[in-house]
């Protein structure tokens, strides 16, 4: 059984560590026990000279903005239309330009938005609109 030595931390903190990290660079289990006082070693101990009182900031909402989800869903459901009623192309094809040329998006996710969408999909499909509609709802785009 290999033999334990104890180093007091505090003299020899620099040493330690090099012997720490030579050991498991060889892949040695090192068997030395640190021996330290309950707080006595703090990595904040004296990072502020007095304390002060902290406030949190607001946590920030992680995830997408719903507004341009949204937009991007309203473009789709735009896009998706002009290409199946107005140049009458196939499902199939129509997703294809979807995915890989205009809105790189997965084909699955298309279909899920299409699907959660169909309202306003509904709505756009009475209103029957036109290329001028397209146009000046989405001047950017080429109709």
């Amino acid at each position: 059984m290999p033999s334990l030595k104890i180093l007091p931390v505090k003299e020899n903190r620099a040493l330690i560590v090099d012997i720490f990290l030579g050991l498991i660079r060889f892949r040695i289990r090192p068997f030395y026990i640190f021996v330290a006082m309950r707080g006595q070693y703090s990595i904040f101990q004296n990072l502020f000279d007095e304390p002060e009182t902290l406030t949190a900031p607001a946590p920030e909402r992680k995830g997408r903005n719903e507004a341009l989800l949204q937009a991007r869903n309203e473009l789709l459901i735009h896009r998706y239309y002009y290409h199946i009623k107005i140049k009458e192309r196939q499902y199939l094809h129509t997703l294809r330009i979807l995915e890989r040329d205009e809105l790189f998006l997965t084909e699955r996710t298309i279909i899920d938005i299409l699907q959660k969408e169909s309202a306003a999909l509904r709505k756009l499909h009475e209103k029957s609109p036109d290329m001028r509609y397209f146009r000046a709802k989405f001047p950017m785009w080429v109709w």
